[in-house]
């Protein structure tokens, strides 16, 4: 799992310094991966510290971070960073902007709502919550890429752009909200294309240039400008399934059981399915087996029922997008 920030020296031969949460062991065992969200290194900052960051990962914590001390590890805590701010589980991205009002902004997207935060430099840099959006439909698992587009600095031109991903399986469509950046309003949403492989992350960033928003999803290109509205072309059925198939039985649910390397998961349809997982977990090929968590697991099928995992991967968190078991 990824587990730190690190920072590196110019020619990538040292470390320069890393921040490693506190509760690290807890967030590994837990497939919380701090690093789900990455890390934003902030533009020069007037004032006592001037190089900052922000990171934040699954567990719902986004961290500020001074880039000439990032903090190391202390076992036990405290973390020694600048802040520590709850934004909700974030498979997601962040964004910056420098508003009307001369400070900078850090928009945050964790669970289903997009915060922006104004940066505080004085006395110490921190960020203070401004705006929350109402809850968006983030879909496969919380939080959003974002960006960010305005006429430079002037008032009421900021708008977060925000892509969720999908709900369902079938068609898997993939939405793009316009959100006010003053006070979190959504002034747009719309279908914006498809991402039929539901059980890997649709984190598709929407790009702002020359007054259109550009969202790549599945075979499609969706752009959104000002004017008439132009019918969006559907997928085929054909090819909204055209993914990768697995290359042998497959398997996905709920873990409710660790036993050693045998798993018992809970199938969409209420089953019980006995798992295998010595092979997948010799290999390197599984994730941290947690009770709670969904997971899909690909292998071969013995004649008493019991699937041996040649793979395992987290499998997103809504059952209606499980893939079929066969």
């Amino acid at each position: 799992m990824q587990e730190s920030i690190v920072k590196l020296s110019a020619d990538l031969t040292k470390i320069d310094g890393y921040f490693t949460p506190a509760d690290v062991v807890s967030l590994d065992q837990a497939d919380n991966d701090t690093g789900s969200g990455g890390m934003m290194l902030l533009p020069y900052q007037p004032g006592p510290k001037s190089r900052i960051a922000v990171a934040a990962g699954k567990v719902g914590q986004m961290f500020l971070l001074d880039r000439q001390n990032l903090g190391g590890f202390t076992s036990g805590g405290p973390n020694k960073v600048l802040g520590t701010f709850n934004i909700g589980g974030c498979w997601c991205g962040e964004s910056y902007y420098f508003g009307s009002d001369g400070a900078g902004h850090v928009v945050s997207s964790g669970g289903n709502q997009v915060i922006t935060w104004k940066v505080q430099i004085t006395p110490t840099p921190t960020l203070a919550k401004q705006h929350t959006s109402p809850a968006l439909s983030s879909g496969q698992d919380p939080g959003f890429m974002t960006s960010v587009s305005s006429n430079g600095a002037v008032a009421g031109t900021t708008i977060v752009w925000a892509v969720g991903k999908p709900t369902d399986s079938s068609p898997a469509n993939v939405t793009l909200y316009a959100l006010d950046a003053s006070n979190g309003t959504v002034l747009f949403s719309d279908k914006a294309g498809t991402w039929p492989n539901v059980n890997g992350g649709a984190n598709i960033v929407p790009v702002v240039a020359n007054g259109k928003v550009y969202v790549a999803s599945f075979k499609q290109l969706a752009i959104f400008g000002l004017g008439s509205a132009i019918a969006f072309p559907p997928v085929p059925a054909s090819e909204r399934v055209a993914v990768e198939a697995p290359t042998g039985p497959e398997v996905t649910g709920t873990i409710s059981s660790v036993d050693g390397s045998m798993v018992v998961v809970r199938t969409r349809s209420g089953e019980n399915k006995q798992v295998d997982a010595s092979k997948a977990l010799e290999a390197g090929m599984a994730p941290p087996l947690v009770v709670g968590k969904p997971f899909t697991a690909i292998g071969t099928m013995d004649p008493s029922g019991v699937l041996h995992a040649d793979s395992i991967m987290r499998a997103v968190s809504n059952p209606a997008q499980w893939p079929a078991d066969h």
